[in-house]
C-alpha cells in the first residue's frame, strides 16, 4: 500500500504495481514507462508530467486524478500486438511440430491455419476490449479535469478501437456503420471532416449530370457545363430554385433515372448538413 505516498520524480520504469493502492499519491514527473498498473487505485493522485507511455492502465481507477499534462500514448497496443502475435506463432509452431525452416518457406500456410487464426482472433478481441476500457477511463478522467480537447482525442481512439473489435467479432453490419461514421466525422469529434465529403459529393454528382446530360432547362436544347455543378449545389442543399431540373427521359426499366439521382443527392445533402450541425454544436457546447 502506497496511500498518499510521495513518489515525486521517481524512476518506476517497468514497475509491477498491479492492484497497488496509490490513492492520493504524489506522482508528479514520475517515470512509469511500461509499468503494470492493472486495477491500481490512482484516485485523486497528482500525475502532472508523469510519463505513462507503454504502461498498462487496464481497469485502473483514475477518478479525481490529474493527468492533464501527463504523457500518454497508444503505442503499447501496437507493440503488445506484435509481441503477442509472435508468441502465438511460436506456440503454434511448437504445437504442430512445424520447423522454423518450414515456417520460413510457407508462412502463408501458418497464418491461414484455422488453429492459428482462431487464437489470433480471440487475442484481438481481448486486446480491443482492454484498449477500449483504457481509453474510456482516460477520457472520463480528462473530462473531470476539464481537459475537453484531450478527452475528445481519447474518445476518438476509444471508438476507433471499438470499431476494430466489431470487425474481430465478425459483426460486419455494425462494423460498417461505425466505420462510415468514423470516416464522415471522426465518431462525432471532428466536424470539419464533413466538409471534404460535401465538396466531393457536389463535384461527383455535378460531373455525373454533365457527363450524361442529366439536367435540362425550358426553351434551351443544352446547358452550360457550369450549370451542372450549380444544379448539384442547389440539389445538395435542397434549395431547388426550379430554373433547372433533372432530365425526365426514361431509359432502363422505363425509369427517369436522373430524377432518382437528384433525389438521392438531396437525401445525402440533408443528412450531411444535419450531421455537421449536430457534431459542430456538440463540440461548441462542450
Amino acid at each position: 500500500m502506497l496511500l498518499d505516498a510521495n513518489l515525486w520524480n521517481t524512476n518506476l520504469r517497468g514497475a509491477v504495481l498491479w492492484k497497488t493502492n496509490l490513492n492520493g499519491a504524489n506522482l508528479v514527473e514520475t517515470n512509469l514507462i511500461g509499468a503494470r498498473l492493472e486495477k491500481a487505485d490512482l484516485r485523486h493522485s497528482h500525475m502532472e508530467k508523469t510519463d505513462l507511455r507503454l504502461s498498462d492502465l487496464y481497469m485502473c481507477k483514475l477518478q479525481g486524478s490529474n493527468i492533464e499534462y501527463s504523457r500518454l500514448s497508444d503505442k503499447d497496443i501496437n507493440e503488445m500486438e506484435e509481441e503477442q502475435i509472435k508468441k502465438i506463432i511460436e506456440e503454434f509452431i511448437t504445437e504442430k511440430r512445424v520447423t522454423p525452416e518450414i515456417y520460413k518457406a510457407y508462412p502463408i500456410h501458418i497464418l491461414h491455419h484455422r488453429t492459428f487464426y482462431n487464437k489470433k482472433r480471440e487475442f484481438e478481441k481481448s486486446r480491443f476490449e482492454k484498449a477500449t476500457d483504457i481509453y474510456r477511463n482516460i477520457k472520463n478522467t480528462l473530462n473531470q479535469n476539464g481537459s475537453y480537447d484531450r478527452a475528445s482525442e481519447y474518445h476518438y481512439k476509444e471508438k476507433r478501437v471499438n470499431t476494430k473489435k466489431l470487425k474481430a467479432s465478425r459483426k460486419y453490419g455494425k462494423w460498417l456503420l461505425n466505420r462510415l461514421f468514423g470516416l464522415l466525422c471522426g465518431y462525432g469529434e471532428k466536424p470539419l471532416w464533413v466538409i471534404p465529403w460535401v465538396i466531393f459529393i457536389i463535384l461527383f454528382f455535378g460531373t455525373l449530370f454533365w457527363g450524361f446530360n442529366g439536367i435540362q432547362q425550358e426553351q434551351l436544347d443544352s446547358v452550360h457545363p457550369v450549370d451542372n455543378y450549380y444544379f448539384s449545389v442547389v440539389t445538395f442543399t435542397t434549395l431547388g430554385f426550379g430554373d433547372l431540373y433533372p432530365n425526365s427521359t426514361k431509359s432502363f426499366l422505363d425509369i427517369p433515372w436522373f430524377r432518382v439521382v437528384a433525389a438521392l443527392e438531396a437525401l445525402i445533402g440533408a443528412f450531411l448538413m444535419a450531421l455537421f450541425v449536430v457534431v459542430a454544436a456538440k463540440r461548441i457546447m462542450r
